[in-house]
């Protein structure tokens, strides 16, 4: 085998640590991003603060939770709060639990300044704002108050899943043709 003459040349020790720099600067750069990101988990915290005001005005006020004053409330983008409530976002506390050595049954953590960090899956945070407006609504529904009880009953199918249809069991009967009946005649004949 023919040998590449510029590879005499080579220093392999300098091409290491060229290459160890440029992954130190990528993990670097990935770290970087992912604590700059608002559903990182330091800043949780503010989320579920954000949510608790949202909660405390609401009730102070008299008025309804809604889904899209959450939304507002905690300052996330409508599509981000659905991707959080299918879990698309949980995957980033189990890494941060990972890279820091937590235990993944944690659901808080104290960091070495004493900050208490909440590390709880995004979808879980979400889902509950969607069972407190759920709860609301369906007592409204119940106690026949809160207005417009119809209303109430609309966002509980349309935003909640609920139904209000009793389940229907559907048969589906196949009836495959295999012959017309002349042939199934002559089979019939030779069976005999």
């Amino acid at each position: 085998m023919k040998r590449n003459p510029n590879s005499r040349n080579a220093d392999y020790a300098a091409i290491q640590n060229a290459r160890s720099e440029i992954m130190e600067s990528a993990r670097n750069l990935v770290r970087a991003k992912r604590e700059s990101s608002p559903y990182a988990p330091q800043k949780q915290g503010i989320f579920i603060e954000r949510i608790q005001n949202y909660i405390s005005e609401q009730n102070d006020l008299g008025k309804p939770l809604t889904i899209a004053g959450f939304i507002l409330a905690s300052e996330i983008p409508q599509r981000s709060w659905y991707k959080m409530r299918d879990g698309e976002f949980d995957a980033g506390i189990e890494e941060y639990k990972l890279a820091n050595d937590i235990p993944l049954d944690a659901e808080e953590w104290v960091t070495e300044d004493g900050e208490v960090l909440s590390l709880k899956p995004w979808s879980e945070i979400v889902e509950y704002c969607h069972l407190l407006t759920q709860q609301q609504r369906e007592e409204a529904c119940v106690a026949g108050k809160a207005g417009n009880v119809v209303g109430n009953i609309f966002l509980l199918k349309a935003q909640h899943g609920l139904s209000d249809a009793p389940e229907q069991i559907q048969h589906q009967t196949n009836i495959q043709v295999v012959a017309d009946a002349e042939t199934a005649l002559k089979a019939l004949e030779m069976c005999k």
